[in-house]
């Protein structure tokens, strides 16, 4: 990933604006693919804490 963002850091640098285009793309398609995980994960441990504090609160009545 690091090696990844070095290119990316490079590709902007260079004198050629495509490759940087390019770069930027790819980075931005990688944060959002990350960022949709993150929330998926998110909203499924949400979904389970919610089930869980549903059965407690029935086991309390």
């Amino acid at each position: 990933m690091l090696s990844f963002m070095k290119m990316a850091m490079f590709g902007i640098k260079s004198k050629w604006l495509l490759p940087a285009v390019i770069d930027f793309w790819i980075l931005c398609f990688i944060f959002v693919g990350v960022g949709l995980m993150i929330n998926a994960a998110a909203e499924k441990i949400n979904k389970q804490l919610k089930k869980y504090r549903e059965r407690k609160r029935a086991r309390l009545l």
